[in-house]
């Protein structure tokens, strides 16, 4: 059998290869796949040593198909299949490899909650990257955000939500952050760049007329400036909708805040009342750049290194602020990474690129959405459950970090439930199911917020640097005098003049 059977939640998938599953079917919140039986038989003969066919025995349609089966444990034994015919389903079905056994589902951000047809895409590019498949729901969820932007927002008493998210993917360098990112980002940045194309055209056009009228507008919404300055002119020219940053490595960018100063300290300022929508005012000694944007957005989506969490987050202004409780941490657990060559399909890859485009093609006012009765209550007691984690919480930190929670509920729920509805056109609804969903995924980012907190908790591991490389570093910063090495030398036990030339030379 070329294809294999992968361990996915709630749903079994095949990847790559001949798929034998006839069709996919939903009951409740659960996926089921329907297998030809001869199909299945084959799979098991082709495959060492064997395939579990794991069946929700509670399921009609199962009982239905194996009447006067043995079910042992849960297990269909390869005898029971030789006695059947006809279609059986399987609730989960599983080639045995030497891959770890699937993570506890509170600790891998789900899937369940968004169309069938994107979680076969999250799986196979998942497969195919040889990435966590947490990376590749929240590069999913974060570029449809980053489309959004002002196109859709979320009431909730009284409290305007637009889908603002700032989704860190947290990882080292062999984890497959990058090429995940740029895989789901590639429709939209080729949209921008023929943005742009056009918008020199037109500006190239303006200027052959004599710059008479008014210059031409760009009309690409995503950054790749880092600096405060550039973020804030490009939300003011792009206010009605917003902007996005989509940066492989956010380096940069959290870097430069990491910095303390006051400058620092207002632009982080800035960007939690961004986060909010509130307005910001930048002042400048030049009138004419001087700046105020009412509502402003500002969505980001990028990954950082692992080892850096501490350098980024770990200071005063980034914890007392409360930036770093508003960013949503996708750190997937340690596992044993893949080494599979396959490529992703074609379907996978007309399917995400039309998605995008028909997003970048929608034109209406601003879709409100609201959350039916069911996800009202469900929300309440979500809400309930943090503000007991609020109470018992040992420190102001993780008071923050619970608060923080259930704007990722709302913002997540509202991007899927846009996703999963059918008729924009009429009231449209967070349903109890957007809203459980959308809960799992708080819970996710709730768990790896933590995982940053005892990362930042850590104590910096302080550099040893050895005699020459200090005696090299001390003539960096204070230039030594020609002639002084016997003086240096006077002011230390174990340091001779000969080892203070060498290290000088650099043949130490």
């Amino acid at each position: 059998m070329e294809g294999r059977v992968c361990r996915a939640e709630r749903i079994p998938y095949v990847l790559p290869g001949p798929i034998f599953g006839k069709r996919f079917f939903q009951r409740r919140s659960k996926m089921y796949l329907k297998f030809d039986i001869a199909s299945v038989r084959a799979a098991k003969k082709e495959t060492a040593p064997i395939i579990e066919a794991v069946v929700e025995a509670q399921t009609p349609t199962v009982g239905k198909n194996f009447q006067g089966a043995k079910i042992r444990n849960n297990t269909l034994s390869a005898s029971d299949l030789e006695k059947k015919s006809g279609p059986i389903v399987l609730a989960l079905a599983t080639a045995t490899t030497t891959e770890k056994k699937p993570l506890h589902k509170e600790h891998t951000l789900p899937i369940w909650g968004i169309p069938q047809r994107w979680q076969q895409i999250v799986e196979e590019v998942a497969f195919c990257k040889n990435a966590p498949r947490d990376y590749c729901v929240a590069a999913m969820i974060g570029t449809v955000a980053s489309i959004l932007r002002k196109r859709v927002k979320l009431t909730y008493n009284e409290f305007v939500n637009y889908p603002c998210m700032w989704l860190i993917l947290v990882g080292n360098s062999s984890k497959g952050k990058s090429p995940v990112l740029s895989w789901f980002w590639r429709p939209l940045k080729d949209w921008c760049n023929e943005a742009n194309r056009e918008y020199d055209r037109a500006v190239a056009e303006w200027k052959k007329q004599g710059g008479e009228g008014t210059r031409p507008t760009p009309k690409d919404f995503v950054i790749q400036d880092m600096t405060a300055e550039a973020r804030n002119y490009a939300m003011k020219r792009n206010d009605e909708q917003g902007v996005a940053v989509l940066a492989d490595e956010l380096g940069s960018f959290l870097g430069c805040m990491a910095r303390y100063s006051g400058t620092t300290a207002k632009e982080i300022s800035d960007l939690n009342s961004v986060y909010i929508s509130n307005p910001i005012k930048i002042d400048r000694v030049d009138v004419e750049k001087r700046l105020t944007i009412n509502e402003p957005f500002l969505s980001i989506t990028g990954g950082v290194q692992e080892d850096r969490i501490g350098k980024y987050f770990g200071n005063e202004l980034m914890t007392d602020s409360g930036f770093v409780h508003r960013c949503m941490f996708v750190f997937p657990e340690d596992s044993a990474r893949t080494r599979n060559k396959a490529s992703i399909s074609e379907d996978a890859e007309k399917e995400w690129t039309d998605s995008l485009a028909n997003l970048l093609a929608l034109d209406c006012p601003t879709i409100e959405l609201a959350l039916d009765e069911e996800a009202v209550k469900l929300f309440g007691e979500y809400s309930d459950k943090l503000s007991d984690k609020e109470d018992a919480a040992e420190n102001s930190y993780l008071v923050s970090l619970y608060s923080k929670q259930r704007y990722f509920a709302l913002r997540w729920a509202e991007v899927v439930a846009f996703i999963n509805s059918r008729d924009l056109d009429n009231d449209c609804k967070v349903t109890g199911d957007d809203m459980r969903y959308s809960i799992e995924c708080a819970e996710y980012f709730e768990h790896c917020a933590l995982k940053v907190y005892d990362l930042i908790r850590q104590p910096e591991k302080k550099q040893v640097v050895s005699n020459p490389e200090l005696v090299r570093l001390m003539n960096e910063r204070f230039k030594l005098k020609d002639g002084c090495q016997n003086q240096l030398a006077s002011c230390f036990d174990n340091l001779s003049q000969s080892a203070i030339s060498l290290a000088l030379a650099g043949k130490r």
